[in-house]
Order: structure tokens, then C-alpha cells, then sequence
């Protein structure tokens, strides 16, 4: 699992559409816990957040089409989750093969299919 000591930041996202996309390349049946989103006010962390284009999960490559010049910008948190920052936790489903499927209040699973 990625984690800021080892990428030296927290991966973050402004479009939770993108999760689906991105939990499914890197995450898909290796994690079997349970696994919640972190909705959170950017406004109120206090360590830097850094818009750069995707990055490897540990030694895993960015999902096809989010690794060229022109693909999109990612937020990335050079610091902690100041915990008063989280607006709200949302949970995400997984079908029974392990993928997921949508995140409770946030994306739906048609929303999320969108991205597929």
C-alpha cells in the first residue's frame, strides 16, 4: 500500500471518480480489509499540497492515460492529514472478486463505472 514514508507524500484527489480507476490498478484483491475515503477541506491543512502528474503506488506505474505530459494533475500532500481537515469518512464497497465498486456518499457505482 502506498504510504508518505515511502513516496514521500500522500496521494490525493479532487475528482473521487478517479478512485475507482486508480484503487482497481494498484489495490484490486491484494488489500482485503476494509477501506475508507477521507473527505477533506484543503484549506484547512497545514502541510503543502503539490499539484504534479500521477505517480507510482511504491514500485507500481501510474494507470494507462494518467502518465503522459498532458494527463491530469494530481494533488499530492507533502505532509500529514491534519485531522480537522476531514470533513467526513466514506466507505468503500468492493464486489466479491475484490474491485471496487463505489464509495458510500461520495461515487456511485455507476458514477464509477463511467470511468471504466
Amino acid at each position: 500500500m502506498a504510504s508518505a514514508a515511502q513516496d514521500g507524500f500522500i496521494h490525493l484527489t479532487e475528482d473521487p471518480q478517479a478512485l475507482k480507476v486508480v484503487f482497481n490498478h494498484f489495490y484490486t484483491a491484494k488489500e482485503p480489509w476494509d477501506w475508507v475515503c477521507l473527505v477533506i477541506d484543503p484549506a484547512k491543512l497545514a502541510a503543502k499540497v503539490v499539484y504534479e502528474p500521477a505517480a507510482p503506488v511504491g514500485k507500481a506505474a501510474p494507470p494507462a492515460g494518467y502518465t503522459t505530459a498532458d494527463g491530469p494533475l494530481f494533488p499530492h500532500l507533502y505532509g500529514t492529514i491534519d485531522s480537522g481537515a476531514v470533513i467526513a469518512e466514506a466507505p468503500l464497497r468492493r464486489h466479491s472478486d475484490g474491485r471496487f465498486a463505489e464509495i458510500d456518499g461520495v461515487v456511485t457505482g455507476s458514477e464509477l463505472g463511467a470511468h471504466s
